[in-house]
């Protein structure tokens, strides 16, 4: 099944970095969103498309009402996971990473999302927080 698969990876790619491509360009800028950083010289596939806001829950509710499910991707600092329990790490000594959990939330990014889907999950952000 995933050699299958791997025949259409060069597509997805593409259609993920289409859909990343709209949403950096039709959310800059909106509320409170820190948008995922591309940094110079790197190529993204764009597995995930996690934005950050002081609001990640009740944007996750508002769009849900508009039959838009997103997701909160590691909504634990890694430090504070199981897997590195025996480090004895607390909440407090890594703040960007507790931020960063605190306020993710991962919008559809999928290959095939459609234009009429991207521009759902951006009308329904922008009414969000144009609304608060």
């Amino acid at each position: 099944m995933l050699l299958r698969k791997l025949a259409l990876l060069d597509e997805w790619t593409a259609e993920r970095r289409r859909a990343a491509a709209f949403y950096a360009e039709e959310l800059d800028g909106v509320g409170d969103l820190v948008l995922p950083p591309v940094p110079v010289g790197s190529e993204p596939v764009w597995h995930l498309y996690p934005v950050c806001t002081e609001q990640p829950v009740p944007l996750q509710d508002a769009l849900r009402v508009r039959g838009i499910g997103t997701g909160r991707h590691y909504p634990e600092p890694p430090c504070l996971s199981e897997a590195y329990s025996s480090l004895g790490h607390r909440r407090g000594e890594f703040p960007v990473a507790d931020r960063v959990a605190d306020q993710n939330v991962t919008l559809p990014m999928f290959p095939g999302i459609t234009d009429e889907q991207l521009a759902a999950v951006v009308d329904a952000m922008r009414g969000f927080f144009g609304s608060h």
